[in-house]
């Protein structure tokens, strides 16, 4: 049996905030110099924030989508079906809060 832990563009949440990480850290070591990444704590949680935000308005986006109706012949009554975009269950602008909260969390213990 194969199970997904995401549905519609779930995947994107690891996907950006490692994606985050690894530009933030090429980007600063390039900038300022070798080692930078690793001896601050600022970077992390810039990253962190930045991909935060890159979640929330992308998943607002997949999951704002307007559903399809279709309406039963036989009853009449309306179905409306949305595509979710979900990671491990969670709707992916939920993931955002997730994301900040762990950056502040990781940023400040060692």
């Amino acid at each position: 049996m194969i199970f997904f832990f995401w549905s519609g563009w779930g995947f994107l949440v690891p996907v950006i905030w490692i994606g985050f990480f690894v530009l933030t850290q090429a980007g600063l070591n390039a900038v300022i110099g070798p080692n930078t990444y690793e001896s601050a704590e600022w970077p992390k949680l810039l990253a962190g924030i930045l991909s935060a935000v890159t979640i929330w308005f992308v998943g607002k986006r997949v999951n704002g989508e307007p559903g399809r109706t279709l309406i039963d012949k036989k009853t009449g009554h309306e179905f409306v079906f949305k595509p979710r975009s979900t990671f491990f269950f969670i709707p992916m602008e939920y993931w955002a809060v997730a994301v900040a909260v762990l950056a502040v969390i990781f940023s400040f213990t060692k």
